[in-house]
């Protein structure tokens, strides 16, 4: 290969893979912060338990970033230096600032609410995941001013071989860094969604996280997705035409005219030279490949959303609720109402009208047609139940962590959708890779549109063996890098929330389940205690005595003493 194009193999493969781990920082550090502010507000364990969980996997992705971005700066200083001496005034300022203002707030911030937990303040550590997620993005947004120079450049001067900026403005202002910074927002959130959606059904398929974290989960990666997903599609299409407008010879290659492309080839190669234009086929499969991807995931998006509403409670029609019920929905033999009375009712709330107990419709009593039992407002018999009247069943307990049956029906109403979204995860990661391909590779033959020709820009004096044993070193250091990152997310996110690295958050989490189900249990025991349908001779009881009696771990439980006599009672 040419040593120009074992250069830009070298861009390509460290700049596209740091790329990859930003959007996913990107995505997950917004919702982290989002997460933390609603257990501030609520006090909710669930959110903590996001807080935490999600602010592990961030954490893990962002450590591994900054080891690709090191990667970057290496060949991009050792392959690019025509690039730097180049264009040095008009970059940088904005790289210095992103390096120095954004990145080491960003770390110091970071560093606080990790060790914050517990520590700092409620609201003074959540202003720290929030300077976080603020300085995650302005160093996109220099990033992408640069960038944006690079593909339009704006308010500039060339002395003796070097760019100069004439309005700072004007780099603030360039429309085609704004667009970029919109969309590149857009997939961000559109990459951490999904990735939220997905690892939060595998979590509740293997029964690693209970209802409540999953649900809040689920909703907020299908927010996050779908608004995302929106974002980039509207953006996209801006982009697409002011891309056309801006860089002529890259909206040739989108519209695929090829006479045109070269045609312009023609006219540039009177001011630079012989000129090869960028490849049209993967340029324009990448755009193809992406337009569809974001039209996919916009549907997927909607479609979680529909299927994580919670339903309407529905109504019991036949039976009247009564205070002091041992279960929801499960009244007392006796207890039973009429259809007519549900209909009088319906139509009174209908008129704005208020039903009083004991108000019934001509004919009807509270067990049915007057005299259907005996005089009006008397039980029907043990056992019976009037006419229209079905008893509601006892509620029947699931798997923890699981749907009926193992489904996921308690969490999400479409149980293909909740097959598809684990893989639907990878998509956006696609769309994003195919994003950056037409955005850089679509730039070629130019590093700055019309000013900088790749073949300028590289370092003078490279030869092929030196690249080729550099890209061979770069080569395993990303893919180990890369493969780090998958194999930390993979086991720290099957692990489940139990067992976050945040914080101190697991042992009360599990503390507070097992207090939750010993509550609920006991509360259920004891009204099936006073249901006088059950035998009270089914109940279970703690055991006396053995490893599972009652009372603290090794303790033994003595016989229980004599009740004393009542007063006045007989001794015998």
């Amino acid at each position: 290969m040419a040593p120009q194009d074992l250069a830009r193999l070298q861009f390509g493969l460290t700049v596209g893979t740091h790329y990859l781990l930003v959007t996913l920082t990107l995505g997950l550090v917004a919702l982290v912060a989002v997460t933390h502010t609603r257990w501030v507000r609520t006090g909710d364990p669930a959110f903590r338990r996001m807080t935490t969980y999600w602010g592990t996997l961030y954490v893990i992705n962002y450590a591994v970033g900054i080891a690709t971005g090191l990667a970057m700066e290496f060949q991009l200083s050792a392959n690019w230096t025509g690039l730097e001496s180049t264009a040095a005034s008009v970059f940088g300022a904005p790289l210095a600032v992103e390096t120095v203002v954004s990145f080491f707030a960003e770390s110091t911030f970071l560093a606080l609410w990790i060790f914050g937990f517990d520590r700092l303040p409620k609201y003074v550590h959540l202003a720290c995941i929030w300077v976080v997620a603020a300085a995650a993005y302005t160093s996109a947004v220099w990033a992408l001013l640069a960038n944006g120079f690079m593909q339009n450049p704006v308010a500039y001067t060339m002395r003796d071989g070097h760019l100069e900026l004439t309005s700072f403005g004007a780099l603030f202002s360039n429309a085609n860094a704004w667009i970029a910074i919109f969309h590149i927002t857009g997939g961000a959130l559109a990459v951490g969604g999904f990735f939220m959606l997905g690892i939060g059904l595998l979590l509740h398929r293997r029964g690693r996280a209970d209802r409540s974290f999953v649900r809040h989960s689920l909703k907020t990666g299908a927010h996050a997705g779908t608004w995302g997903a929106s974002l980039v599609v509207l953006s996209g299409m801006v982009q697409l035409g002011n891309t056309k407008k801006d860089q002529p010879l890259k909206g040739a290659v989108l519209d695929g005219n090829q006479a045109e492309v070269t045609r312009q080839l023609q006219e540039l190669a009177k001011k630079f030279g012989p000129l090869e234009g960028p490849p049209s086929g993967p340029v324009l499969g990448a755009l193809t490949l992406m337009m569809m991807i974001g039209g996919v995931l916009l549907i997927l998006g909607i479609w979680a959303l529909v299927s994580l509403r919670e339903p309407r409670p529905q109504h019991q029609r036949y039976q009247q609720p009564y205070p002091g019920q041992p279960y929801p929905g499960q009244p007392y033999p006796g207890q039973w109402q009429a259809q007519g009375q549900w209909q009088a009712q319906g139509q009174a709330q209908g008129q704005g009208r208020r039903v009083h107990p004991g108000q019934w419709p001509p004919g009807q009593g509270p067990n049915g047609p007057t005299g259907q039992y005996g005089r009006p407002g008397h039980s029907a018999p043990y056992g019976q139940y009037p006419q229209h009247a079905q008893p509601a069943p006892y509620p029947q307990p699931g798997r923890p962590g699981q749907g009926p049956g193992g489904r996921t029906g308690d969490v999400m109403r479409s149980a293909v959708l909740a097959r598809l979204l684990p893989f639907a995860m990878v998509l956006p990661f696609v769309a994003n890779l195919c994003g950056w391909i037409v955005r850089e590779v679509g730039r070629q033959p130019f590093v700055i549109t019309g000013i900088l020709t790749t073949r300028q820009a590289m370092t003078p004096g490279l030869g092929a063996g030196r690249l080729t044993a550099s890209l061979l070193v770069l080569v395993v250091l990303v893919v180990g890098l890369l493969g780090l990152d998958w194999w930390l997310l993979a086991r720290s996110a099957m692990r489940g929330p139990g067992e976050s690295g945040l914080g101190r958050a697991a042992e009360p989490a599990a503390a507070s389940a097992t207090a939750q189900a010993a509550d609920s249990l006991g509360s259920g025991l004891a009204a099936t205690a006073h249901d006088p349908r059950v035998d009270p001779r089914t109940i279970p009881r703690a055991p006396q005595s053995g490893p599972y009696a009652a009372g603290p771990p090794g303790a033994t439980t003595a016989p229980a003493a004599p009740a004393a006599p009542r007063e006045g009672a007989h001794p015998s």
